[in-house]
């Protein structure tokens, strides 16, 4: 399964390089993301920067908290909510599930993405990182495509914000 996850990124060009977590978003990072590729690889790049950018100082990361709205966090299952204020996730190359981690947390802070990328610290060097509407189809086609992978391979559901681990995993057949 691991391995049918990281030749799928591999096609798409959007594996993670990276074996920890980075604290540092480099100008050449930036530069090598285009703003109007509506690609599987830059859309990657693109949340990949923004959690970087947004873990890279705690006043960033206290400014992104800070413009959080419960009410505006996206989650995929309408069963799910939070009131907690949080920061992204990055992936990393040596846990492939931080994709879909990752991916989710994106997907879920959408608006405060967006709210963060307009603070006017943030509105010039990080506008290159702003998703447009297409961008985030396709990060829900990964997390769809990504979701039986992540829950087969031992991640529970959660249930009632908790995580469980009376919930049997899904055999999938292939």
């Amino acid at each position: 399964m691991k391995l049918a996850v990281k030749q799928f990124l591999g096609v798409l060009n959007s594996l993670a390089k990276n074996k920890s977590v980075n604290t540092h978003l480099s100008a050449t990072h930036l530069s090598r993301i285009q703003s109007n590729n509506i690609s599987f690889s830059n859309t990657l790049s693109k949340i990949r920067a923004l959690s970087i950018a947004v873990n890279s100082s705690p006043q960033q990361l206290e400014a992104f908290k800070s413009i959080q709205d419960p009410d505006d966090r996206a989650f995929r299952d309408p069963k799910k909510s939070s009131s907690i204020r949080v920061g992204l996730i990055q992936d990393v190359k040596t846990r492939w599930g931080s994709v879909y981690n990752m991916l989710e947390r994106a997907w879920e802070m959408k608006i405060a993405i967006h709210k963060w990328i307009n603070l006017d610290m943030n509105r010039y060097r990080y506008s290159v990182l702003q998703l447009k509407e297409e961008e985030w189809t396709l990060v829900d086609d990964l997390l769809n495509i990504l979701q039986p992978f992540y829950y087969h391979n031992g991640n529970w559901y959660h249930l009632g914000g908790q995580r469980s681990s009376n919930v049997p995993v899904i055999q999938l057949a292939f």
